[in-house]
């Protein structure tokens, strides 16, 4: 990414999704950069129980911005689930596929097309899973590193380690209360209520 071709001076300041973004920024600028993740989807936690074994595997995003499908597909096959994928239009949408996962799912395989998605992209789809309640397995995005919590989700940095999550998440209750409980942690933050404050301060 060339960093620099977002300079111009009609820009007052930078908004960016994380400490990476805003110190690439940085090297380019001497404009104000702040950081500010991405808000949850819905304006309040949304309660789910985990103590029955999950039935859907669900992602949601753009379908190029998952990696190994049919290693998931087979997974899900291979244990009676079912796998729920869609690119929400709009909130109501996307609130109401959250509403019908049970095992939140993001990989990616890593390679030059991807590395900027892993390094820039925002907390969105993990926040979201966390928002309703959803464990989750995910690949390493810094915005999930940086805002998605302590023992919130489970990290997956290849293929080994994303069906062993899986295997885990769909095996242990306790695991996906413990996860559960963290991620709306993480997420309680999030609320767009409690993000005014980030932006209320650049003001």
């Amino acid at each position: 990414i060339d960093w620099s071709c977002l300079c111009n001076d009609f820009i007052d300041f930078y908004i960016v999704t994380n400490t990476f973004s805003k110190n690439k920024i940085k090297e380019v600028t001497g404009k104000k950069v702040y950081v500010i993740p991405h808000h949850t989807v819905s304006e309040s936690l949304i309660a789910k129980d985990v103590s029955k074994k999950p039935k859907v595997l669900g992602y949601l995003g753009i379908d190029d911005q998952l990696s190994q499908r049919e290693l998931i597909l087979e997974f899900c096959k291979k244990n009676n689930l079912e796998f729920y994928e869609n690119h929400p239009k709009d909130r109501y949408q996307c609130r109401e596929d959250l509403k019908k996962i049970d095992i939140g799912v993001v990989y990616l395989d890593l390679n030059k097309r991807t590395d900027y998605v892993l390094k820039v992209k925002p907390n969105q789809k993990l926040s979201n899973y966390q928002c309703f309640g959803i464990p989750s397995v995910v690949v390493g995005y810094e915005s999930y590193k940086e805002f998605g919590g302590e023992s919130a989700y489970i990290l997956a940095e290849n293929t080994d380690k994303l069906i062993k999550g899986l295997e885990k998440l769909l095996s242990s209750e306790s695991e996906r209360k413990q996860i559960q409980e963290n991620g709306y942690k993480a997420a309680e933050k999030l609320l767009l209520k409690n993000l005014i404050s980030y932006y209320n301060a650049i003001i």
